[in-house]
């Protein structure tokens, strides 16, 4: 199951460990909380995941969101789209360990 792991900073394919569905919710749909293995550094991370229709057309378990540990804040939407853009590039690239294109992305001018 495809999921992010803040640790290697990339999306993995993680060995589900384990999982528990309940539902119905109001919509009628079953959800799911997964536990998942990371493949690369074996680090325990938590998702959460619903019903959604594929490309093809069937019926499936979506990509999980992740629960734990927790994901970063998505950037406020008061805060300018050009500005949230540059600040979210800063984050890659300081994530990345570009330290010095993530000083020149925070301080673009618009």
């Amino acid at each position: 199951m495809i999921i992010e792991c803040p640790h290697c900073s990339a999306f993995v394919d993680g060995k589900i460990i384990g999982e528990k569905e309940w539902g119905p919710d109001e919509h009628g749909d079953p959800r799911k909380i997964v536990l998942i293995e990371c493949p690369t550094c074996d680090s325990a991370l938590l998702g959460f995941t619903e019903i959604g229709e594929s490309a093809d057309g069937k019926w499936d378990w979506c990509r999980p969101t992740r629960l734990w540990p927790k994901p970063a804040e998505p950037f406020h939407r008061s805060i300018p789209r050009e500005v949230r853009k540059a600040l979210k590039d800063a984050k890659k690239c300081f994530d990345s360990g570009i330290y010095s294109a993530s000083a020149v992305m925070a301080g673009r001018r618009y």
